[in-house]
């Protein structure tokens, strides 16, 4: 039962999640698409080889530890999303009629744009 649920998880939230990246990636760098995608690649790449031996380390120590990084790296990754969200419609210029949520809030550029027009 773990096994399909981890298969279910992975299959579907992992590959979505690297897909997204790579495309919000690109959208900050449109003149540079493929050196993005590849830095984007390389990284999981190299944190696909320093995880495992960061975390066989921290198995000697305390399985505890394990948790402590896995909860860290959650929540780095959390700051970095909302960071990216809020720089996202800082740089771009969303239309008013789109329904993406926070438009109203993070559309500096859009409100400064259409009171000098």
């Amino acid at each position: 039962m773990c096994n399909a649920g981890a298969f279910v998880i992975g299959f579907s939230a992992a590959g979505g999640i690297l897909q997204l990246g790579v495309s919000v990636m690109s959208e900050f760098f449109p003149k540079s698409k493929a050196k993005v995608t590849s830095i984007y690649m390389m990284m999981g790449g190299l944190a696909n080889f320093v995880i495992p031996l960061i975390t066989g380390y921290l198995s000697n120590i305390g399985l505890q530890y394990i948790i402590v990084l896995d909860f860290t790296f959650a929540l780095l990754a959390l700051i970095t999303a909302i960071i990216v969200f809020i720089r996202y419609y800082r740089v771009f210029i969303i239309p008013e009629n789109d329904v993406r949520f926070g438009e109203r809030k993070f559309s500096i550029r859009l409100n400064t744009i259409k009171h000098r027009g």
